[in-house]
């Protein structure tokens, strides 16, 4: 802890006079030792005696708040939605998680977790409130933070003055949000930090499909200004997580987690470059991908049809926007962004020439698309490519049908049939959306048979192996591997090289 409020210390060394500040608004008597408001709480949360309410009972907020109840707290989940809130209260959760339906009847059945959509029966009389609402991007790119505020407010009518409360946001900002846009109002509502209020940033680092997993055992940071709103935070998340607590100031751990998904972003782009590479120069990029990771300091990840998920299609723009007025050329992290943005329509465009050199337009032909969420073996469709290359299909005249085993709503714009066989019956062209593991075992030969002549295979995750999909009687065509370089590899497929 000692060495975390050091490095605190040195950052707060470099803020501007403004920010600076800011900080002595915390009251002398807190830095000269009286700390009983902090002592009460902190031992509220030792004791697990603490009342928390967490905004937001989604893909974060939920999980969260199951996790604290586990560890003993008294948990309310608030969410406006009435309906989110009603499924909630009867066991049900609409988004896959392995365990979290398990975890939620177990909570419920403890008495200590309240799915609440009343904003005084959810927010009076807590001590710790912890915010974690969507911050979408918009189509400029720059942040929304009307969740968040909404939340803020929410929280700040509710605070007991001269009670010390907890306030953790885990939503994903931008750099000097907490600074420059929560303190302040903090400021403006007359709070002050360090004696009415704790403040803390802690973005969330899970991955959907591993939630429960991640938040319990993955490490944490914890973004703070001053040291007593550290040591009451980390000890309410060393409640739940197994993982390492690395305690810095706000502005380090708001620019963290966009580094984080700026990184995985743009290494997705250098992959996807390089498969329009191998199109380019007939060569395929699986093979080209498998010699070069040969190579002990080379990983270059699948190519695909693009980027989904909330995060990752956000946060890098979050970065950009957060030094735009600085005048900082960071024209890699923009470019690999774009790239990935523009593979859907490139798959499309990859789809109708393959259909074209067989005489199929796209008025007349049938795509089926296998799998519409962002990833394998998740519920999620948020922002995923394959709905972006599914409008862009049915742009192109296609007629298009879903099938998707872990998507029961069909989103915007799709048809979403009810069987496998429904969805590939007459179908010219078969496109694979989401490696999910039931698509993954999928009968090829069987559903050949059910396909039109010369039917397309394309697959939009380096999933499946070309010869195996060639031999069922299908083309094979995926980003870096299209259809005019076919008989270019067919001739030296002997000199394939293979993943295990």
């Amino acid at each position: 802890m000692a060495r975390d409020c050091a490095l605190i210390i040195s950052s707060i060394s470099s803020l501007p006079k403004r920010s600076i500040k800011r900080l002595y608004l915390v009251r002398s008597e807190v830095l000269m030792g009286e700390l009983g408001g902090y002592q009460s709480l902190l031992s509220k949360i030792r004791e697990k005696r603490a009342k928390i309410v967490i905004l937001g009972q989604g893909y974060i907020g939920l999980p969260l708040a199951l996790l604290l109840c586990r560890a003993g707290y008294h948990v309310t989940g608030f969410d406006i939605k009435e309906s989110l809130i009603k499924d909630l209260k009867e066991g049900k959760v609409k988004f896959s998680e392995v365990g979290l339906e398990e975890l939620l009847k177990e909570c419920l059945a403890s008495g200590r977790y309240s799915p609440e959509d009343s904003v005084e029966r959810a927010l009076s009389n807590r001590d710790i409130y912890i915010i974690a609402v969507q911050t979408p991007v918009k189509i400029n790119g720059r942040p929304n933070l009307g969740y968040l505020l909404s939340a803020l407010e929410l929280v700040l009518s509710h605070v007991r003055r001269y009670a010390p409360s907890l306030l953790v946001i885990e939503s994903t900002v931008p750099p000097k949000t907490m600074e420059e846009v929560v303190m302040p109002i903090l400021e403006e509502r007359g709070f002050y930090l360090g004696d009415d209020i704790f403040l803390a940033y802690c973005p969330e680092r899970a991955m959907p499909g591993r939630l429960l997993q991640e938040l319990s055992g993955g490490n944490r940071i914890i973004g703070v200004i001053d040291e007593l709103s550290g040591k009451l935070t980390e000890a309410l998340y060393s409640s739940f997580t197994k993982g390492n607590i690395r305690i810095t100031h706000f502005r380090t751990a708001e620019l963290v987690k966009l580094v984080e998904n700026s990184y995985r972003d743009v290494n997705i782009a250098f992959a996807n470059a390089v498969a329009l590479a191998c199109e380019a120069l007939d060569v395929d990029v699986d093979e080209v991908r498998a010699l070069a990771n040969l190579h002990p300091r080379v990983n270059i990840l699948k190519p695909g049809i693009g980027v989904g998920g909330s995060c990752l299609t956000k946060d890098p723009y979050f970065l950009l926007n957060s030094v735009s007025s600085h005048g900082i050329n960071l024209d890699l992290i923009r470019v690999a962004r774009k790239l990935n943005e523009m593979l859907p329509k490139h798959a499309a465009e990859l789809i109708v020439n393959a259909l074209k050199a067989v005489g199929k337009r796209p008025e007349e032909s049938l795509v089926a698309v296998l799998g519409i969420t962002y990833k394998g073996n998740v519920r999620d469709c948020r922002n995923s490519p394959a709905l972006e290359l599914i409008y862009e299909l049915k742009e192109r005249g296609f007629s298009v049908r879903v099938y998707d085993p872990l998507v029961n709503e069909a989103p915007r714009g799709v048809y979403l049939c009810r069987s496998l066989e429904e969805a590939v019956k007459g179908a010219d062209c078969i496109v694979i959306g989401a490696e999910h593991s039931q698509l993954l075992k999928i009968n090829l030969d069987e559903i050949r048979v059910l396909c039109r002549d010369s039917p397309v295979f394309f697959d939009g995750k380096h999933a499946f192996d070309r010869k195996v999909v060639e031999e069922a009687g299908f083309e094979y065509l995926s980003v870096g591997c299209p259809a005019n370089v076919i008989e270019i590899l067919k001739e030296i497929a002997e000199h394939h090289i293979h993943e295990p």
